[in-house]
Order: C-alpha cells, then sequence, then structure tokens
C-alpha cells in the first residue's frame, strides 16, 4: 500500500504530509515501511518521525493467533464427551471431544485474573469439573514468540508545515521474546548524532499480578543520565489496583527528550478500582512526583460511577492537590453520559482549583454502516466565554460528504470535505466510500437486494445487481449475505451467505 496526504491550509502554502509505502509479510507476521515512518524504542525510549525504512512484528496479521500464555490442562476420556468451558461464569467455548488423551490448550481467558471451569460430560451422564485459576498478563509472550521493531532514516522536522525538512539521522529498535510462559524480556536501543540511549525490560507474571520493569542510560553531548519504571497490577472482575514508580535524572535524554527539556525527576502514582454492582463503582488514585524545573506536584482524586433510569451513567470525579507550579486546591468534575440505538449525549461541570467554573453539552448520532447521516455538537460556557463546534454527515454508497462550523474567542469558521474511493475489481471500475481495508463485490443481477455484513445492512444493490462493500476488515474471516426476501418470486435465490476465508487475500469477489 502507497499513500500520500497534502494539504493547503487557509488557502496558504502547500505541504506534505506523511508518505509512504507498506508490504505485509502475512506468512511471517512482518510489516515493511519505506518512506515516513513513526519509530520508537519502547517503554523509556522516544518516538520520532523518520524518513528511512521500518521492519517489526505485525501480530495484527493473523488476528486468531494466540499469542499469550493461555492457560491448559490435560485429561483422559473414555468415551465421546462433551466439554462446556466457563470463563468468570460465563460461558464461552462449547466442544465436542473423542475418547483418548487430550491436551486441553489454549483455553479462553481474559486480561488479568479469571476462573476457568471446564465441565465434561461423556456418553453416559457422568460430569467431571477441571477448575483453574490464572492471572493472564497483558505484557507477556507465549513461548515460542517475539516482538521486535527497527527503523532508520532521517529526523523530519517541521511536519505540518514543512514538506522536505529532515535532519540529522537517527535509528531505533527494540527486541522482546518469551524465556518462559511468565518471563518475557527485552531490550531497545536509539541513536543520533546527538544522543544515544539503550535499555532492558522484563515482564513478569503470576498468581500475584503482573510486574514490569525497565532500565535505561543515556549519553547526550558531555552529560550522562538514567531512568527506570517499575509497576504492577492486579487486575479481578470485581476489583483492580496497580503501583507505578518512574525515576529519571536530569539529563537523562532519548530522541524525543532533550537534555535541556524539563522532565519528572520522580513519578509515583496508585490507582484502585471496585464495582460493587451493575450499577455502582469506585475508584481513587494517588498521585505525586516532582518536576526538575516546574517544582512538586501532588493530587488525590476519587470516582463514583453511578447507573441511573433511563440507560444513562452518571460519574463524579473528585481531585484535590497541587499542580506543578499552580495552586492547591480541590477540582470537581460531574458528568452523564447517556446511549441509544446510535445516539449519544453527554453534560459536564467543572469546578478547577482556583473556584472557576465550566459546563458543557455535547450529542452525537453515528453514521450507520450503509447510507444515512449523522451528526455532532459540542457547546461550551467558560466563565461567559461561549464556544461551538458542530457537523452535519452524510454518506451514500459511493462518497461521505461533512460540513462543520465552530465558534470561538468570537470568530466563526466553516470547513467542509468530502471523500470517496475508485475501485478496480473484475474488470470494472466502482465508486464507493473510502476504501481503508478489505473489500468485497456482490453481484447477484437483481436489483435493489439488501446486503449484509456480519448480520448488519451495509447498503442495496444497484441497477446492475452489484455492490461493492469497501469496509470490511482485512485478515478476518467476515460473513457477507444477502437478503433472500428481497429476490423476486420468479429467481431462485440459491446460496444466500459467504464467508470470507483465511486464503483469499483483501480482494474478495462474492457471487450469489
Amino acid at each position: 500500500l502507497a499513500t500520500t496526504t497534502v494539504a493547503r491550509p487557509d488557502l496558504g502554502q502547500w505541504y506534505r504530509g506523511v508518505t509512504s509505502a507498506v508490504r505485509d509479510d502475512v506468512p511471517h507476521l512482518q510489516r515493511l515501511t519505506v518512506g515516513d515512518t513513526f519509530a520508537g524504542s519502547g517503554d523509556l525510549g522516544g518516538s520520532v518521525l523518520l524518513g528511512g525504512a521500518s521492519l517489526g512484528r505485525e501480530f495484527s496479521l493473523d488476528p486468531y493467533l494466540i499469542r499469550a500464555p493461555l492457560p491448559s490442562t490435560t485429561t483422559v476420556l473414555s468415551s465421546p464427551s462433551t466439554m462446556d468451558v466457563y470463563v468468570n461464569g460465563a460461558l464461552v467455548r462449547q466442544q465436542s471431544l473423542g475418547p483418548g488423551y487430550w491436551d486441553l490448550a489454549n483455553l479462553p481467558a481474559s486480561t488479568g485474573q479469571s476462573d476457568v471451569r471446564a465441565v465434561i460430560r461423556d456418553a453416559f451422564g457422568r460430569e467431571r469439573t477441571i477448575d483453574t485459576r490464572f492471572y493472564l498478563a497483558s505484557g507477556l509472550l507465549a513461548p515460542g514468540f517475539s516482538d521486535f521493531s527497527v527503523a532508520a532514516g532521517a529526523l523530519r522536522r517541521g511536519f505540518g508545515a514543512e514538506s522536505f525538512d529532515y535532519g540529522p539521522p537517527a535509528a531505533t529498535g527494540y527486541y522482546r521474546a518469551a524465556v518462559t510462559d511468565w518471563f518475557t524480556p527485552g531490550v531497545r536501543a536509539e541513536a543520533s548524532p546527538d544522543v544515544a540511549s539503550v535499555g532492558a525490560s522484563a515482564s513478569v507474571g503470576s498468581r500475584y499480578g503482573e510486574v514490569d520493569a525497565s532500565v535505561s542510560g543515556s549519553g547526550a553531548g558531555a552529560g550522562v543520565g538514567g531512568a527506570a519504571r517499575l509497576s504492577w497490577q492486579w487486575l479481578a472482575p470485581v476489583w483492580s489496583v496497580a503501583l507505578r514508580l518512574t525515576s529519571q535524572s536530569d539529563r537523562y535524554a532519548n530522541l524525543s527528550l532533550p537534555p535541556s527539556a524539563d522532565r519528572a525527576l520522580v513519578d509515583a502514582d496508585a490507582t484502585f478500582g471496585v464495582t460493587l454492582s451493575r450499577w455502582l463503582g469506585l475508584g481513587a488514585e494517588l498521585h505525586a512526583g516532582r518536576y526538575r524545573d516546574l517544582g512538586p506536584y501532588t493530587s488525590a482524586s476519587g470516582r463514583v460511577g453511578v447507573q441511573v433510569p433511563g440507560g444513562a451513567w452518571l460519574s463524579l470525579t473528585t481531585d484535590y492537590g497541587r499542580a506543578a507550579a499552580g495552586p492547591v486546591g480541590l477540582q470537581v468534575l460531574a458528568l452523564l453520559t447517556w446511549g441509544r440505538a446510535g445516539y449519544s449525549a453527554d453534560a459536564s461541570v467543572t469546578r478547577d482549583r482556583d473556584g472557576h467554573a465550566t459546563e458543557a453539552i455535547s450529542a452525537t448520532k453515528a453514521l450507520p454502516r450503509d447510507t444515512g447521516w449523522g451528526f455532532r455538537a459540542r457547546g461550551t460556557n467558560d466563565g461567559g466565554d461561549r464556544t461551538f463546534d458542530g457537523a452535519l454527515q452524510g454518506q451514500t454508497s459511493f462518497g461521505r460528504a461533512e460540513v462543520d462550523a465552530s465558534r470561538l474567542a468570537g470568530v466563526t469558521t466553516y470547513h467542509a470535505s468530502a471523500a470517496g474511493a475508485v475501485t478496480y475489481i473484475d474488470r470494472r471500475l466502482f465508486l464507493s466510500r473510502p476504501t481503508d481495508g478489505s473489500f468485497a463485490l456482490v453481484e447477484t443481477n437483481v436489483p435493489d437486494v439488501g446486503v449484509t455484513l456480519e448480520n448488519g445492512l451495509v447498503g442495496r444493490t444497484g441497477r446492475d445487481g452489484t455492490l461493492l462493500v469497501p469496509d470490511m476488515q482485512p485478515y478476518y474471516g467476515s460473513k457477507l449475505a444477502i437478503r433472500d426476501r428481497d429476490v423476486p418470486v420468479e429467481y431462485e435465490p440459491g446460496r444466500t451467505s459467504r464467508y470470507r476465508s483465511e486464503e483469499h487475500t483483501s480482494e474478495l469477489q462474492s457471487q450469489f
């Protein structure tokens, strides 16, 4: 995929955005990018835009791949049986098993603590239960898996204003690989003529939670620096807790943090949350630290979330403390949200540490998957200074358009945009909405037949009996179908649905 963007704001000077060519190597789960590429080296590293090339692991190319270490167990069956798997009390899998020795691997579990229960019933009605309590750490990889990224090029400067302003060369990279199902270490590095930074990390999982640790050192000019981070978190269906401590020396540097920039020498926070019921949740957070130049900051906050009648959710957040180089005081936020059938709305009132109040209200209607319209609107009152931003959106089978208006500081601005795509498939050209990933051509030879994607209507066939579906997810199995009730009685519908199989590429022609 090769893309580029250009812009001319306020009818001024044209400038170029990101230009890149991307190639996905699906069998090896790797992505190669040539051109402008966003690069980073992970925890305690920087993030920059380079003009060059990058190569890295891309797990999304196989969305069904299980790369985390999941619970497993073994059992012996003497007769045909059925197995029901429950995770935290919810049925997630049903499977038939034949007689023999079974290795029950990759039992489904969610991030955090899970109680996995497998209920096995044999042909004689006998029942056996296997209980497993398991903690799935988000930072771990399963044995045999690795994650990496390397990038090199010239630092791009003036992005958003300049088209070809590139600076000194730079390179970044990281590599992580599982040693066991509970330990995944990694290394990182980045360098340019002005700075060099290297570090190491480790993720450790156990039944008592997940621990992540990182250390890094840097050299920039005549100064050296160091940084370290240690965190622990425990996630459970009812409650969660997380602790984190980060320390940086006053001269630590990476590609996006020069030695002259202010930084938090010490930053510590602790969060706690508990769900008391389906309609009530509580949370608390403590945060403290010290910037090198701005000085200390502290805060303590509490959150209460309550579901109210009508499907709305009311949350109240209070925060007391002092921002860096700011006043000490109480800050309060009350937020009411509501959503139903594609519509959503929220209203909030905020009182900051200076006693200043701000009110805001917004409403949105999401665009449907097929043709239709949507909108968004938001208004604020900040101590008598009123602002507004709103947009009206519409889309057809061949494009999407939007008109928005905003008013800020007494000035009203307007903006209009339109987007579409020209797609070539089966020796024909089609006009469609923007094609961001996979697409499919549906042919029925009958006009005005409804087409569904994952049981949701995405359009109707045109006069020639075809419809291009432009917004499918690549690399996923997708179910396309037609509504047989739309087919006239003189036609035999035949096959009315089709799954996009794993062997297909991002182009698929489905014939009914």
